[in-house]
């Protein structure tokens, strides 16, 4: 397990989401702090791997699971 990011780190990953924010305000991508599971596939892996960035824009929404 990983330990918690520091106070630096969540300081720059919050100014970050706010500037990606406000830039991505009036187009179709959206901003999403931690934690947000992502699942990465594509036809030459096998199965899934699933990644839990710190910030993810998202503009394919395609992929969505609005259950979990």
């Amino acid at each position: 397990m990983s330990p918690t990011p520091s106070t630096k780190h969540q300081r720059i990953s919050s100014r970050l989401h706010a500037r990606l924010f406000q830039h991505l305000e009036k187009s179709d991508c959206e901003v999403f702090p931690a934690s947000f599971d992502i699942e990465l596939k594509n036809e030459e892996m096998e199965g899934a791997k699933i990644v839990i960035p710190d910030l993810s824009v998202i503009c394919d929404k395609s992929g969505f699971d609005e259950a979990k």
